[in-house]
């Protein structure tokens, strides 16, 4: 088990718990409150949590139009007592708590991010098949969501190059399946891993529904600045 070490001062953790406090007692969380302490992984936010589950009797998942805060919680506590494996073996266990656990991963800290996505990828080997396909989908749009950092924080350079057949194999998934919605999300993070030998390949990915189309221009053109 990899339980979070306490990165607060007492104080610090105290002040980030009264924020979640007030914000639920005025009906104004959001579950991206929740995520920000993945920023700051502290144990000493596990049993708060737990408690204010009960106190403002939060939802687990549902059928319901209600957030469930309760699960959201479990993603946080299960980051914060199991690390960054924690989160990983919920998402290969798939379901809807998977999907909680692939949306978290793009809170934390870079390469720990990454590597858990190239690590969860394995799922769809050798294929992505239609059993795994909701969570592939789900995969792709929050690797995709990660991505966009990288403009600032580039990973090393062997994750980047794990990462690109991982691209790729969603790129063609979604060109197989007709999903263009998976294809772009599977393309754009091409725009920071990719290099001056993905061009052909970016080039080839062409759209038909008119809001997707010119994205390959987009990512090459973003490629080309990169190595200029």
């Amino acid at each position: 088990m990899n339980t979070a070490q306490n990165t607060l001062t007492t104080d610090e953790a105290e002040k980030a718990l009264k924020k979640l406090h007030r914000l639920a007692k005025k009906g104004e969380l959001e579950v991206e409150d929740l995520l920000k302490l993945l920023k700051t992984p502290d144990a000493k936010f596990v049993a708060p949590l737990r408690e204010m589950v009960k106190q403002y009797d939060w939802q687990p998942l549902n059928d319901q139009l209600v957030v469930p805060f309760a699960s959201w919680v479990d993603v946080v506590c299960l980051y914060l007592e199991q690390g960054v494996e924690g989160l990983i073996l919920a998402a290969k266990n798939k379901g809807c708590f998977a999907e909680l656990a692939l949306a978290a991963l793009p809170e934390l800290p870079t390469p720990e991010s990454f590597s858990a996505f190239v690590e969860i990828s394995g799922v769809f080997e050798p294929e992505i098949g239609e059993e795994n396909s909701e969570l592939a989908k789900n995969f792709i749009y929050e690797l995709c969501d990660a991505s966009h950092r990288l403009s600032k924080e580039p990973i090393p350079e062997a994750l980047r190059q794990q990462l690109i057949p991982i691209l790729k194999k969603f790129v063609l998934w979604g060109d197989k399946t007709g999903d263009e919605s998976v294809k772009v999300h599977a393309l754009v993070p091409f725009r920071y891993v990719g290099t001056m030998a993905d061009i052909d390949f970016v080039k080839a990915a062409s759209f038909n529904e008119a809001h997707y189309q010119g994205t390959e221009k987009i990512v090459i053109k973003d490629i080309k600045k990169r190595h200029k």
